[in-house]
């Protein structure tokens, strides 16, 4: 006002308080300065078979965590910390900085402040390490400090699932092979690893194994166009088409260099791939200069503007290399790509974080023929004319940089370089398109499914954070504040539960894009427990059945053994292991309540598989040691080890019969009725009717009641023609527990042998197809509905086939028989014996208490922690890495 009053004195009122701004967070800028000093400074990694490792505060050790199901809820979350004795603390004066997993995930590199580089494995147990490479003694040399490093991949092939779209019969899944970009180590399919570095002082470090899994060690100087480089500060590696890796190099003095790296293993030429691999000889790794960037990366426009803003030069915090995507057919061509991050902070004096950005600027490099005058090919050969011509150049082409009003923390690649997520100092997660750097957000257009990010899933606002590592399949966080304390973190369908409604495009498209997930969890060989976890938090009860048939769907994967049993491919089909393992985790709420029928169904088809796995293995081992071999059935001491899963196949089968014969009783005069036989399956959650009529289940329990006859006819005859007492007291005890089971293996082929016959006339008589058998499958197994086809079969299962085995048993031996053990049933005694009582999940014997024990990290069964003997076959042997579902175990506390 003119006369200078003021509005607030004027009516009586007290000015409003002003908003302090936000102080910088605690920690933020050292954490800032340490990434513009150095390109390798992450210090928590999470494995693609699901280990979390990071450096504890004091930064001398690592700790491990898992994300694991409890048994007592079956709710997922982390595991106490667990620190890795094996790895001696970091020299006195020195810490660990950086943690960098294997690509198979089974081994951790571990770095400290002068580039000494320990490697743990894992061990059996995912909790479980051996040293394999102690750190290097002789470095005291600081130029020897890492600033990049990149495992190499294992070459093989992998399917690439391109965005579903939706056409009139539902979502279309396009997948195409590629094979992995090198270099590879030789035998990287045997299990041998390899990891490159560079060190600030421009060593290019190979370390490898060899056949006998010692790591070895090789150099090679980085030389420049000009000479000599300058200490380097950051340094990112990308995989090339030609088994090459490109290095992009950044000095203190800010020069950017682009280097391309060869190894030569130096292997002799051979016709074909020996059987045994050789030792290798000592391979070379060849650098060669490609071009000298200078300081253009920091003098992009955006860059110097926002320097002109800010009063400030710019300091680069990351640098990363994206190498090329697999291309398919109608895709947009991608190239090698760098990402530099300029972050800002302002004086800390200020206090105020608000002012604090980053800037994201992006370059392509990309192949320019070189054209020469045509008078230099008479000048040259046909075949150096013909090299000459192939000869290309990279060019830098700068695209549009972005600007973010936040800090960021971590750049990370994913899925297949396609998606670049960033986490930022407040606890945020963002997902960006490769391509466009475009933040993948919601969007209700569902003609074309690509992300998880795009139907409404996302991470929610977290605490603030100095390091951020993402799970295998991207779904789960595991952040580091300030104080060293860790938090987990999960995404979050942004909406509202999915719940199932009939015509709901969000939720058909938020199953889809779950089924992406699990696609690529599967074809990569990740571990899915982070992904199994969304889905129990994010869909309704009961809903979980339709990423499972979208799942069937995307593989293709058959599930009608009825007319072409295919036991081989039946048992080596890892997505079949993967497709039973969801089913029995969605419906896994913990020990202290009774698995649903799907759940159950697919829990004991696993463990049939299982058990018919080693009964193949063990049948065969004697055949593949050639003539004179002897058979694991042949060995007193193996089995001896066999007894258990010899026993539990022989009760299962008594269990089945017995579960069948009362469930005819109350199916007793209503076997013309569909509905009132699929209430009674959901009111007595008996799984045995869905095991005889279902393909997959009902062909693992014919072989192995053929193993079980096999064994029991080899046992006559060995217990005759053997001298030896322990070779006639292990036939003798297999005798015993084949021969006096009331249900003979005779009887039980029989019974499954018609049912095959009657499931084959059913199909004919219903005429239906291919697909339309594999339907009818699919909806018995994983919706646990009886379809039409199967009414006769199932009419004259019970008035027929099992009145007539009745006859020949004696039902009161099955009835009061002791099938607690198995925890097939729900009854009171099998719950009794499940608080008091474990049993091996792979040896299927009782666990006598005190013992050490392993548990799954997804189905919570357990086993023993004990090392193989010369009572375990060769197969048990390798049953103990992993659980029958096809997770992992990890060391627990003993039980009492």
């Amino acid at each position: 006002m003119d006369g200078g009053l003021d509005m607030n004195e004027l009516f009586g009122e007290e000015p409003p308080p002003s908003v302090p701004p936000a102080p910088i967070r605690k920690g933020l800028s050292p954490r800032i300065e340490e990434l513009r000093l150095s390109g390798c400074c992450t210090r928590v990694a999470w494995s693609k078979i699901g280990n979390i490792a990071y450096i504890n505060r004091l930064g001398d050790g690592i700790i491990l965590r898992n994300y694991v199901c409890h048994p007592e809820d079956g709710k997922w979350g982390l595991t106490e910390e667990c620190p890795i004795p094996q790895l001696p603390p970091a020299p006195e004066g020195q810490s660990y900085v950086h943690l960098g997993w294997s690509h198979s995930g089974s081994e951790l590199a571990v770095v400290d402040t002068m580039g000494r580089v320990a490697i743990l494995s894992v061990a059996v147990a995912m909790n479980r390490f051996l040293l394999s490479r102690p750190g290097d003694t002789l470095q005291e040399d600081d130029l020897g400090a890492v600033a990049g490093m990149i495992w190499l991949q294992v070459d093989r092939q992998f399917p690439v699932y391109r965005p579903a779209v939706k056409a009139d019969d539902g979502y279309q899944y396009l997948g195409s092979s590629h094979k992995t970009m090198g270099p590879f180590h030789p035998y990287s399919v045997q299990g041998r690893s390899a990891l490159i570095c560079l060190t600030r002082g421009g060593a290019v470090r190979l370390l490898y194994q060899q056949v006998d899994q010692r790591w070895l060690d090789v150099k090679a100087e980085l030389e420049t166009l000009g000479g000599s480089i300058d200490v380097i500060s950051h340094a990112s590696f990308a995989t090339e088409k030609e088994n090459s890796l490109l290095l992009l190099v950044r000095t203190v003095a800010a020069q950017h260099h682009l280097f391309r790296v060869e190894i030569n293993w130096n292997l002799p030429a051979a016709p074909k791939p020996p059987t045994q691999p050789a030792p290798l000889p000592v391979p070379k790794v060849i650098v060669s200069p490609i071009k000298t960037l200078d300081s253009s990366l920091e003098d992009a426009s955006l860059v110097s503007k926002v320097s002109e803003d800010v009063g400030v030069p710019p300091r680069l915090s990351h640098l990363e290399l994206i190498p090329v995507t697999p291309h398919a057919k109608n895709s947009e061509q991608t190239f090698p790509t760098i990402i530099a991050v300029f972050s800002h902070l302002p004086d800390p004096d200020a206090h105020d974080e608000s002012a604090a950005f980053s800037t994201i600027l992006r370059w392509e490099l990309r192949e320019l023929a070189q054209k020469l005058h045509g008078s230099f090919d008479q000048l040259t050969s046909k075949k150096n004319s013909a090299s000459a011509a192939k000869k290309q150049s990279l060019h830098l082409v700068h695209i549009d940089g972005t600007r973010v009003d936040n800090v960021v923390l971590s750049v990370q690649q994913l899925t297949f370089s396609l998606i670049v997520a960033l986490t930022y100092s407040d606890g945020t997660i963002e997902y960006r398109d490769r391509m466009t750097m475009k933040a993948l957000t919601f969007d209700d257009d569902f003609q074309k499914v690509g992300s998880l990010a795009q139907v409404g899933f996302a991470f929610p606002a977290g605490e603030p954070c100095l390091h951020t590592a993402l799970s295998q399949n991207f779904s789960l966080a595991v952040t580091m504040d300030a104080e060293g304390e860790v938090q987990v973190k999960s995404m979050q369908y942004s909406l509202e539960q999915l719940e199932e409604e009939p015509g709901d495009p969000r939720f058909e498209a938020a199953v889809v894009a779950l089924t992406l997930q699990l696609v690529y969890c599967c074809t990569q060989m990740n571990n899915a427990d982070d992904i199994l976890a969304l889905g129990q938090r994010a869909f309704a009860p009961g809903t979980g059945n339709h990423v499972l048939s979208q799942f069937q769907r995307a593989l293709s994967l058959n599930l009608d053994y009825t007319v072409d049993p295919q036991h081989e491919r039946l048992f080596r089909n890892p997505f079949f292991q993967q497709y039973l393992s969801m089913q029995h985790s969605m419906g896994y709420r913990g020990d202290r309540e009774h698995r649903t029928l799907t759940s159950k169904s697919a829990w004991i088809t696993l463990q049939l598989r299982n058990v018919a796995r080693t009964f193949a293995y063990s049948l065969n081992s004697g055949a593949k040691g050639g003539p004179g071999s002897e058979s694991d059935y042949t060995r007193p001491e193996v089995l001896q080890s066999l007894f258990g899963i010899l026993k539990w196949s022989v009760d299962v089968n008594n269990f089945l019969v017995d579960e069948l014969l009362a469930l005819g009783d109350l199916l007793r005069g209503q076997l013309d009725d569909v509905d009132f036989i699929q209430r009674t399956l959901r009111e007595t959650n008996s799984c045995a009717l869905l095991l005889i009529l279902g393909s997959v289940s009902r062909t693992f329990l014919r072989y192995n009641a053929r193993a079980l006859h096999g064994l029991s006819s080899a046992s006559h005859k060995g217990v005759q023609a053997t001298q030896r007492g322990d070779q006639k007291q292990a036939f003798t005890s297999v005798m015993g527990v084949i021969d006096t089971s009331p249900v003979k293996v005779s009887q039980l082929e029989r019974m499954l042998a018609e049912l095959d016959n009657e499931m084959k006339t059913a199909y004919q008589t219903f005429n239906l197809s291919e697909a339309e058998r594999s339907i009818a499958e699919k909806t018995l197994l994983v919706h646990a509905q009886v379809a039409k086809p199967f009414q006769p079969v199932i009419k004259k299962l019970f008035s027929t086939t099992l009145d007539a085995l009745r006859r020949e048993i004696d039902p009161a031996a099955i009835y009061f028989a002791d099938y607690s053990w198995l925890g097939l049933s729900d009854d009171r005694r099998t719950d009794a014996y499940r608080r008091s009582r474990l049993v091996d999940c792979m040896k299927k014997v009782p666990i006598s208490p005190g013992v050490p024990l392993r548990r799954c990290t997804r189905c919570c069964a357990y086993m023993e922690d004990a090392a193989p003997g010369k009572t375990t076959s060769a197969y048990m042997a390798s049953l103990q890495k992993a659980c029958f579902c096809g997770s992992l175990f990890r060391l627990v506390d003993a039980k009492k």
